[in-house]
């Protein structure tokens, strides 16, 4: 994902998740501060997606 400011993360997804995924607003706006830190920390902003079924 990418912003427009220029912050940046990449998004790792588990394999046994579903072929798309769907980023809500509030994901998106937890995946930011998350990138935020990891770059204003100097590290690499890997994010995992966690994926839980509905039953």
């Amino acid at each position: 994902m990418q912003w427009a400011d220029g912050t940046w993360c990449a998004l790792s997804v588990p394999s046994e998740a579903p072929r798309a995924v769907i980023v809500d607003e509030g994901q998106q706006i937890d995946a930011y501060e998350d990138a935020r830190s990891c770059l204003d920390g100097d590290f690499l902003p890997l994010l995992s997606l966690l994926w839980e079924a509905n039953a």
